[in-house]
């Protein structure tokens, strides 16, 4: 039964548009209602990287010292050490060290609440009485 007004004691008409869920046909996603998602912060993982590479320099001459701190890989022959404190003026093979990173995509959103609105478009709802 619809409600009355107190002046005319008539039927008051009230229209409502209610949206219950969204759904969508353009690649969107389907929310439910109250439905929670999203997130505030995203980690990224090595596989959501662009596929990379890292080249890696070493210095043109024989090595001087034992120790990797603070030196880089330099030409070395059986048991002498294997790098240099000279500037790195080379670059290695790039088959040396593998590519990383696998362009995977990453699904994010702001956290959002899925909620059913209903707008009353003549009159007042909910009566208030």
């Amino acid at each position: 039964m619809a409600p009355r007004t107190a002046a005319t004691a008539e039927p008051l008409l009230v229209y409502l548009i209610c949206v219950a869920e969204a759904r969508s046909t353009k690649g969107l996603a389907d929310v439910r209602q109250g439905q929670k998602g999203g997130t505030e912060s995203l980690g990224i993982q090595t596989n959501n990287m662009p596929t990379h590479s890292h080249g890696v320099l070493a210095v043109n001459q024989f090595a001087d010292q034992k120790e990797p701190n603070s030196n880089s890989l330099a030409s070395a022959a059986g048991d002498q050490p294997l790098y240099s404190n000279g500037k790195p003026n080379t670059r290695m093979n790039s088959a040396m060290i593998e590519n990383a990173g696998g362009g995977q995509a990453i699904a994010k959103r702001i956290p959002y609440l899925a909620m059913l609105w209903c707008v009353a478009e003549v009159g007042n709802f909910p009566s208030r009485n």
